[in-house]
Order: structure tokens, then C-alpha cells, then sequence
């Protein structure tokens, strides 16, 4: 996989001129910061280097250079005494004068293409162009992570959303083939692990990579993702619907009209949440129809309170399947605003 730009990697500079000394302590980490022009380069190294081996004023200065040409490159890259080095790691065959960042771990000169610091092969540099996630192409093939995709077509290879991509013949994700039916012209990343073309939608499996599981009981043209239903630290479950019924997690929500079912807010009490959402004639509090308030009325007040036009509701049970609202008898829902709970509030049981 692509790694992170802003993790500094051990062993950063080496092999910079060849004077880097071992110390004795282990771990040493040297922070030199230069500004120029607002711009602050960072350098982390794991040994003690002689102060002769730093010229600063040149790294500046050919740092400032860059940006007047327009040509400055990301974090990660960094330029010293005339060579390109990658996270500490020498491009040795990188041309600093011409390098060219392309986009996510991908640049070229005027001879070589590289991700990261390693060379591209076979690569026509004239039309070697940066695709997105870490897909590049040129007129001949395409690379996932510097390394071409076999079976994949130049021409019609388009980059998707959460590493996946198509051409006129297939569907990719990391850079491989998905071996299940699906049509490229109609596919479409909904995200969060939902994946469709007109005829089918798919659910990637969370406990077995690469498979992905086919969900038969909804209609694949018109279904389409629309907010967090609820969620419990990192697990959430999501709103989905298509023309005929809304989902939470997968469960159909009896009674909810897909045309006009939207997300109004989310409760959350702590590192939980669970939404509120409603449509023409109910209100719903994460999956659960919440009986007798009128949707078109319907005001959160905090995440405890809800109100419409005849009562304020105390919200109750947010974790299982039976949440309820309760009604606050004596409250006035008049006087009840999101800046003001006096009077609002249920009397502690």
C-alpha cells in the first residue's frame, strides 16, 4: 500500500554523503528547521552527523528556488547538496533541476518516472500522468503503486474513490481485477463498504477481504446511501434506501417513505450516537419508529430532548432496538429551545 506522507521512517539521510556516525545511545533524533518564505523543512535523522555535512543555507536555498518556479515538492521529498531524497531514502537516478511531483507518491523528470523512490518501469514519460489514490498511467499501460495492471485499458482506466477504478472492460480495487459481476459503465463506490451498478449492490464482507457479499433484497438502480444511522466508537451503521423501502444497518425501516426519509441530527451522549431522522409522517430515532410525534414539527433540543408542536420527549435506551421517546408532562414546548431547557426537563428518577 501507498505509505503516509507525514511518518517520519527510520533511517532518514543515511546514506548522505557518507557521513553519518553510530551513536552509542541508540535513537537520536535531529530536528533542523529551516524557514523560508514561510515554509518550514523538517529533517529527522536516527544517528549524529557531522555539522560539516549540513549546508543549510544551500537547502534553503534550493528549496526557495523551487517555489519561485512553481515546482515545490510535498512533505516526504526533500532536496540536499544537488540529490532528491525520498523519506530519507536517495533517488539516485532523480534529475533535482526537473523533477516534477505528479500527485500522491508520483513524480518524473525528463529520463524516469518513480513512486515513491523506486523507478516506474516501462514507462513513456511524455504521457505519464498522475490518476489519483495510487493509480498512474501513460499511454500504454497502467500502474497501481509504480507496478503495471495487467488486462487494464490506458484509454478508458478512470480512478474511483476508496482505491477502486474501471476501465470499459473491468473493475479494480489495489489495483486488481474484482471477480464479480459487475458492469463498469453503471458502477459506483457509495462508500462505506458499498459498491453498485444498475443490477446489483454489493457489501464488502468485514471479517474476509476482497469478498464482497450480494445484497438481493433491494432495487440496485435507485438505491443509493444517505447518512449514519448510528455508531458505537469506530462500528457504524448506515441509512441506505432505494425507491421502495429505507435501511438501517442492512434492516428495513417498516413504514418509513423513501421519498421523503432524510437525517435531521445525531444524538450523542458520549463516544455513541444514534440518529434522528424523519419523513412526511414520522419521526424515527435510529431504526425505531418513535409513535405519535408529528415529523413536520420536530425540533432536537439537546442529546437527551427532543420536542414538536405538543410535547417534549426525554429520549431513552440509545443502545438496543426499544428506543423510546418519553413525554416530559408539564413541559411546554413553546418555551423550550435549544439555548433554554428551564422547565423542559424530566424530574430525575
Amino acid at each position: 500500500m501507498e505509505e503516509e506522507q507525514n511518518q517520519p521512517k527510520e533511517g532518514v539521510l543515511k546514506k548522505l554523503k557518507n557521513k553519518t556516525v553510530p551513536t552509542r545511545l541508540g535513537l537520536l533524533i535531529i530536528l533542523l528547521v529551516a524557514v523560508a518564505n514561510g515554509a518550514v523543512v523538517l529533517w529527522y535523522m536516527n544517528s549524529y552527523t557531522p555539522p560539516e555535512a549540513f549546508d543549510v543555507s544551500g537547502l534553503v536555498g534550493q528549496m526557495q528556488e523551487r517555489r519561485e518556479m512553481g515546482n515545490e515538492l510535498p512533505d516526504g521529498w526533500s532536496l540536499f547538496s544537488g540529490k532528491v531524497f525520498y523519506r530519507g531514502k536517495l533517488m539516485e537516478a532523480a534529475d533535482p533541476e526537473k523533477l516534477e511531483y505528479l500527485g500522491g507518491s508520483y513524480t518524473k523528470d525528463v529520463n524516469n518516472s518513480y513512486f515513491c523512490s523506486s523507478l516506474v518501469s516501462d514507462v513513456d514519460i511524455e504521457s505519464f500522468v498522475f490518476l489519483g489514490s495510487s493509480y498512474a498511467k501513460d499511454k500504454n499501460n497502467v500502474f497501481y503503486e509504480g507496478e503495471k495492471i495487467e488486462g487494464s485499458d490506458p484509454e478508458t482506466f478512470e480512478s474511483l474513490d476508496d482505491y477502486y477504478a474501471k476501465d470499459k472492460n473491468h473493475v479494480f480495487r489495489w489495483g486488481e481485477i474484482i471477480n464479480i459481476e459487475l458492469n463498469p459503465d453503471s458502477f459506483v463506490v457509495l462508500g462505506y463498504g458499498m459498491i453498485k451498478d444498475d443490477d446489483h449492490v454489493y457489501f464488502e464482507n468485514e471479517y474476509d477481504e476482497g469478498v464482497y457479499d450480494l445484497i438481493s433484497y433491494v432495487d440496485a438502480a435507485t438505491f443509493q446511501y444517505v447518512d449514519t444511522c448510528a455508531f458505537v466508537e469506530k462500528s457504524r451503521a448506515h441509512y441506505t434506501k432505494d425507491k421502495n423501502s429505507v435501511f438501517c444497518g442492512g434492516i428495513k425501516i417498516e413504514g418509513a417513505d423513501s421519498e421523503t426519509f432524510k437525517v435531521i441530527g445525531m444524538i450523542e451522549p458520549d463516544i455513541s450516537g444514534t440518529a434522528i431522522a424523519q419523513d412526511a409522517l414520522n419521526v424515527y430515532f435510529g431504526s425505531v419508529l418513535l409513535e405519535g410525534i408529528a415529523g413536520s414539527t420536530m425540533v432536537i433540543l439537546s442529546y437527551d430532548y427532543i420536542k414538536d408542536k405538543n410535547h417534549v420527549y426525554l429520549l431513552k435506551d440509545y443502545y438496543g432496538d426499544n428506543n423510546t421517546a418519553q413525554i416530559v408532562k408539564g413541559a411546554n414546548p413553546a418555551n423550550c429551545t435549544v439555548e433554554n431547557l428551564e422547565g423542559c426537563e424530566a424530574p430525575t428518577e
